[in-house]
């Protein structure tokens, strides 16, 4: 999800995220067009190596990155 795109996005609010660190979450902004899918694995699969390292698991979940 895109920085500044919150409206009609259904992303968690701060409030409704209650707290819990969200990864990969409006971390982009809307003109950065070189992140790919090889991108986001590659990042989102560092951040669950990380999670579980510390002991913790990782709840993986949304929709896409993706919308045109």
């Amino acid at each position: 999800m895109r920085k500044g795109l919150d409206v009609a996005s259904a992303k968690a609010t701060v409030s409704e995220q209650g707290g819990i660190p969200h990864h990969l979450l409006s971390f982009l902004g809307p003109y950065e067009a070189d992140y790919t899918v090889r991108s986001f694995y590659r990042d989102a699969s560092r951040l669950i190596n990380d999670i579980m390292s510390r002991g913790r698991v990782p709840i993986v979940c949304g929709g896409t990155l993706y919308y045109a």
